[in-house]
């Protein structure tokens, strides 16, 4: 009589390896798909947080003689300074109260009022100023001292500096006199001490918000423009329109259609 195996229904060395390579090939198939995944729903919370931005904003204009909160010294991104708020004897071109500590406080509910002195700023939590996909919270800096949001923010720059010139902006400044077109608000899409990935932490930290997969530059970014639309930039059709430092080591990209009396030369349109 034959003995049964007790091992008949055990997998072989060469079934085993075999196994293992199949598992190896989906696992490399649906690695990149899953991260593909996460950055698109990051990209469309990102698109939210920017249009959560302009209908705070724009809310606040409402009720502030139509005019908008300005970023630092008009002619600069990402951070808001307190000289260009608090009181019409020392800044009467800016005539703003601190709604600085607004986007600082912590303990409001969402939705809530904030009292502006000038009018109402509905209060967002820290995490609409800040891109998903960047590792990234806004922050006091106490050495300027200003505070650095995640995003690029144009409201109330009159002048547009770039390495070719001043150019009369078309950013938004006024309710009335903004076009639907002209950005608001958008990613930081910037480049720092000439590269991708530079700078402070406390402002630069993990930048360009939204890169191509294993490299540092962007694949491009988000924005939000005066009618309340957002919409994705692919990086190749942005344009270095304006920057704080003429020298070379802060540009920052972002696109609009009307770009006024600036006609960019070719070195200003994005190259990795």
């Amino acid at each position: 009589m034959k003995r049964p195996n007790p091992h008949r229904d055990a997998f072989t060395l060469v079934e085993l390896l075999v196994l293992l390579a199949i598992l190896v090939v989906l696992l490399a198939v649906l690695v990149p798909s899953m991260g593909r995944a996460r950055e698109i729903t990051r990209r469309a919370l990102c698109a939210s947080n920017l249009k959560q931005i302009h209908n705070s904003v724009t809310a606040y204009a409402v009720a502030n003689r139509n005019e908008l909160i300005i970023c630092r010294g008009r002619g600069v991104q990402k951070a808001f300074h307190p000289a260009n708020i608090h009181t019409f004897r020392n800044f009467p071109e800016d005539a703003k109260t601190d709604w600085i500590e607004a986007l600082r406080s912590v303990d409001l509910m969402v939705g809530d009022k904030v009292d502006l002195g000038g009018g109402y700023m509905h209060y967002l939590p820290s995490e609409v100023w800040n891109c998903p996909s960047r590792d990234y919270q806004s922050q006091w800096e106490l050495a300027y001292p200003q505070l650095v949001v995640g995003y690029q923010y144009f409201g109330g720059i009159y002048t547009w500096s770039n390495p070719w010139g001043n150019f009369p902006s078309r950013s938004p400044r006024r309710l009335g006199s903004s076009k639907p077109t002209w950005v608001l608000a958008a990613d930081s899409v910037m480049k720092i001490n000439f590269e991708w990935g530079g700078g402070r932490d406390t402002a630069y930290r993990d930048l360009p918000s939204h890169k191509v997969r294993g490299e540092a530059y962007p694949e491009g970014g988000n924005q939000v423009h005066m009618d309340g639309s957002a919409q994705w930039i692919p990086f190749q059709e942005m344009i270095y329109i304006h920057t704080w430092n003429t020298g070379g080591s802060r540009e920052a990209y972002f696109y609009q259609s009307d770009l006024g009396e600036f006609v960019p030369p070719p070195e200003a349109y994005a190259v990795p």
